[in-house]
């Protein structure tokens, strides 16, 4: 092994880096430092120069994509998730990791200019990274348990070979609490947690079975455990791609799309299903992100579903007439009306405002008088108007006094 400098780059250009130098067995030759590019360039001579991506500057996904070729799959990716991000694709980084069975594709997405600012920055200091990987993969590995790192004021979670998420410790109860839940039978039969305070942190009730370490320097501990073979490798270079970049991915968007359509007719009848139920998968995700920036237009979507439990954490507190008491009548009244759906919500001043689709005046007519019959309520129908086959419908719905 050579030996080694890891840098881990923050989510925010400008700031500070950290990094640490590792001997050719792999042990630090001194704590970790931090500091500037400049400063870290004089330990960079002669060393392999590794980075670390912010966790919060990196997402993990994956996606469905019926071709083992290489090639074709790097072109059909960023179409394939187009619809669950909120940034232009063309501004986005496509990193492919492994193609498990079913066509199942694990993928890293990060903005190019995050990538290309500190490509440049560090360039400039004379310091040359031979790669890049999510720092999130840099956290040990264990089997049949998920490995929780919370550091300071953030947090970061390994919950698969090439799968995990980051965020703000205020958040993290929330956001475990809501993968877990949506790990279903994937749920692991442990955690373990290393942290840098004395104090364990506080975890959610559904948390399985938890093994606590307390380490001096979370650097030390991902700088010791990265595996580049069980990590996605980020790439360097895209920056310097520039226009030309954008410019190829422009030029392969038709083809890509039609070529998706093509690979799905020749892998057969059970592929086009899958295929089919990725779809409505993506176009379900799109509708959850799309309810949410209804619901919180101010705040930037990164995981919809879990910011949405964050939110309803917060809200926890509420009395029986606040918020969740509102949601827990409206919620079974809505359910009840064939065809209604809610497409973006709000809570103020102790009124819940809620806009709803249907197909007809008559179910918004209807949803009125089941949420009058639900006891309790007070009704208003603010505005209704047809838009094509659809009636949308504003609704404000309060505790009676």
């Amino acid at each position: 092994m050579r030996a080694r400098l890891i840098l881990r780059l923050p989510a925010e250009p400008g700031e500070l880096i950290e990094w640490i130098v590792l001997d050719t067995s792999g042990r630090p030759e001194a704590d970790s430092r931090r500091g500037t590019p400049a400063e870290a360039a004089a330990d960079a001579a002669g060393r392999q120069v590794l980075g670390l991506a912010d966790g919060l500057a990196v997402l993990l996904s994956d996606t469905v994509i019926p071709s083992r070729n290489r090639e074709r799959l790097r072109r059909a990716v960023p179409f394939a998730l187009e619809e669950r991000l909120a940034g232009d694709v063309d501004s986005l980084h496509f990193a492919l990791g492994s193609r498990e069975s079913g066509g199942r594709v694990r993928v890293a997405v990060l903005e190019r200019a995050w990538l290309a600012g500190w490509e440049q920055a560090l360039a400039e200091a004379g310091v040359v990274m031979e790669q890049i990987y999510p720092e999130v993969l840099a956290l040990p590995l264990h089997t049949d348990a998920w490995t929780l790192l919370v550091d300071s004021d953030r947090f970061l979670i390994r919950t698969g070979n090439e799968s995990g998420f980051g965020g703000d410790a205020d958040n993290m109860v929330a956001l475990l609490e809501a993968a877990l839940a949506e790990a279903a039978e994937g749920v692991p039969q442990g955690l373990v947690v290393y942290r840098t305070a004395q104090t364990p942190p506080r975890l959610p009730d559904s948390a399985p079975a938890a093994e606590h370490y307390t380490i001096n320097d979370s650097l030390v501990l991902l700088a010791a455990h990265l595996d580049p073979a069980r990590a996605i490798r980020l790439g360097t270079g895209a920056g310097a791609a520039g226009a030309d970049s954008q410019a190829r991915l422009r030029r392969w968007r038709l083809p890509a799309a039609m070529a998706l359509v093509l690979l799905a007719l020749a892998t057969g009848h059970a592929w086009l299903q899958q295929w089919e139920l990725a779809r409505r998968s993506e176009q379900l995700q799109a509708r959850i992100e799309t309810t949410f920036q209804g619901a919180f237009p101010k705040t930037p979507v990164r995981s919809p579903r879990m910011q949405m439990e964050n939110r309803l954490a917060a809200l926890r507190g509420a009395s029986d007439g606040g918020f969740l008491g509102l949601l827990n009548a409206v919620a079974p009244a809505v359910a009840a009306v064939e065809h209604a759906q809610i497409t973006a919500l709000s809570f103020r001043a102790g009124s819940l405002e809620l806009e709803v689709t249907t197909d007809s005046l008559q179910r918004v007519q209807a949803l009125e008088q089941r949420l009058a019959a639900a006891g309790n309520l007070g009704v208003e129908v603010a505005g209704a108007e047809a838009q094509g086959e659809l009636v949308r419908a504003r609704l404000l719905v309060e505790a009676a006094p």
